[in-house]
Order: C-alpha cells, then sequence, then structure tokens
C-alpha cells in the first residue's frame, strides 16, 4: 500500500505533463477575416453574401453581412485564400491573392456599386 501512495506524485505529475503537451499540439493554427461590405456612398449592404474560399485545398467558408454590412469568418487555416462577395442589384466582386496567416486577423472592408461593380476602399 505504501508503495502506491509514493508512486501517487509521480502518476500525477506524467498525467498533467500529458495534459499540458496536448494543448500544446492543439494550438491554434488559423486566422480570420472581418470587414464591412458598403456601398459608394457608405451604406451597409444588408445581406451580401462571403465566400472565401482556400485556393490550394478549395474549401469554402461563408458568410452574410449583417445589418451593419459587416461580416467576420473565423477559423480559416493558414493559405491563400480567394473572397468572392455578391448582392442583389450589384456584380460579383472577386478578390484574389489573400495571404491568411496564424493568429492573423485580416481587415477587409469593401466599397462597392452597381455600375462599376466592387471596389475596394
Amino acid at each position: 500500500m505504501q508503495n502506491r501512495l509514493r508512486s501517487l506524485p509521480s502518476q500525477f505529475v506524467l498525467v498533467l505533463a500529458i495534459l499540458l503537451g496536448s494543448s500544446v499540439v492543439r494550438a491554434d493554427v488559423t486566422g480570420s477575416i472581418q470587414g464591412v461590405v458598403r456601398d459608394r456612398s457608405r451604406g451597409a449592404i444588408v445581406g451580401a453574401q462571403l465566400t472565401i474560399t482556400n485556393v490550394e485545398t478549395n474549401l469554402r467558408y461563408q458568410a452574410t453581412a449583417g445589418l451593419d454590412g459587416s461580416y467576420r469568418i473565423l477559423a480559416l487555416p493558414a493559405g491563400d485564400y480567394k473572397l468572392s462577395v455578391t448582392a442583389s442589384g450589384f456584380r460579383t466582386f472577386v478578390k484574389t491573392d489573400i495571404v491568411v496567416k496564424v493568429n492573423d486577423q485580416l481587415q477587409e472592408t469593401q466599397a462597392v456599386s452597381n455600375a462599376a461593380g466592387y471596389q475596394w476602399a
């Protein structure tokens, strides 16, 4: 019985090391993109549909602009992306060469025009 009690602290240390080690392995390896979709007069484009596509894996993530035109796309694995924005009455806009790095929080705000298509502010 005393042998078991003596080995208890070493077992506790082993379990603690495993738990702490696994949290390091699960460290955040993603980034995010957020911003606002606006028209040329700075009015919010409510309900604009945003699709960001990883160009290497073709995985797609989607978001819808809120009442203030804002959107947020979280948990994007690091990589190269293409962003598409569509809204009723506006031409589709596509931006390429977006690089998301680990822990990035990119700000992408769009100013849009129904005559000239989407343009970046």
